[in-house]
């Protein structure tokens, strides 16, 4: 019993260290694969989807994600891109130790977002009452917990492991503004989602590009019904087609603020590639614009990623 104590301390410490590392990534993220979506990911010609989230989580270590997995790191690539931060959420500071709220000056909104994760925040509305004591122990549950490794999402080890506190852009009672979420491929927008945030669940509707309902359902928001575009969606696209030039996929979270948007986050691995599509056939629909790149695979993943865009 005690050797297999220590031969258990031994796997752990060397999956540790080398879980970021394909070979030994790539059995937990296809039985994951296979007990979400009931088959085996195809690796080696993937067509839908899901089946080519996992293989860039997998094979494309491209240092182009060091830039835009964090919250934080994003800014610069956006500041970059469209030549100023007017359109970036007024950043009031990044925490990397929990005792850091103590030194920070909060303004009457904001909220509280881990920079290398997702799921993980925190709205302070105005009048909510400030207590730093919680604070900092929600801070250090969130610093505690490695994201990266459980999700096996190798570009968060790239980022900042830190908080960003940003003001809050949304109402009084705490629901942040409507957001529009563009999937776009190579510099092209395909397919939009709207979020509307005013109930329990957010209801999330899909639209192609002209803004043609899609009759789909993904995860646990309610699917929407059909409604106008929002004004600001012309300038949503500018943007997002901007913003995602270069980038064989990536998907364009901006927030709604009247007529105009702000950027809030990339993300490209959605869902892990646990993304459930209902019907399912959209899986194999939105995979289709998604030309993988050349040059990157196995090997590259392995010996080395490729330049940072």
């Amino acid at each position: 019993m005690h050797m297999k104590h220590i031969i258990r301390k031994i796997l752990r410490f060397g999956y540790d260290l080398l879980w970021k590392y394909w070979p030994v990534m790539i059995l937990p993220v296809i039985l994951r694969f296979r007990k979400g979506h009931g088959r085996w990911p195809n690796l080696l010609n993937p067509t839908t989807f899901n089946d080519k989230i996992t293989w860039r989580l997998l094979f494309d270590r491209r240092g182009i994600y060091a830039r835009v997995s964090g919250k934080f790191e994003t800014r610069d690539f956006v500041r970059e891109r469209l030549g100023s931060e007017a359109l970036l959420v007024p950043l009031v500071g990044m925490i990397t130790h929990p005792s850091d709220v103590r030194r920070m000056v909060f303004p009457a909104a904001f909220i509280l977002k881990i920079n290398d994760g997702s799921q993980m925040r925190r709205i302070y509305t105005r009048g909510d009452p400030v207590d730093l004591d919680e604070m900092e122990d929600l801070i250090r549950t969130w610093l505690r917990h490695n994201y990266g490794k459980y999700a096996h999402e190798w570009a968060y080890t790239q980022v900042q492991h830190a908080v960003i506190v940003e003001e809050f852009i949304g109402s009084d009672a705490g629901i942040p503004p409507d957001d529009v979420k563009l999937n776009c491929f190579d510099g092209k927008v395909d397919t939009i989602v709207l979020v509307q945030r005013g109930g329990p669940i957010p209801v999330a509707g899909h639209y192609d590009r002209d803004w043609n309902y899609l009759d789909v359902g993904v995860g646990a928001t309610i699917k929407g019904t059909p409604v106008p575009p929002p004004p600001a969606l012309t300038k949503a696209i500018a943007v997002a087609e901007r913003l995602s030039a270069g980038l064989d996929y990536v998907r364009i979270d901006l927030f709604i603020v009247g007529d105009d948007v702000r950027v809030g986050e990339f993300t490209m691995l959605h869902t892990s590639g646990m993304c459930q599509f209902d019907p399912p056939e959209f899986d194999e629909i939105f995979g289709r614009p998604w030309v993988l790149p050349q040059g990157v695979g196995p090997v590259s993943a392995l010996f080395g990623g490729q330049p940072i865009l």
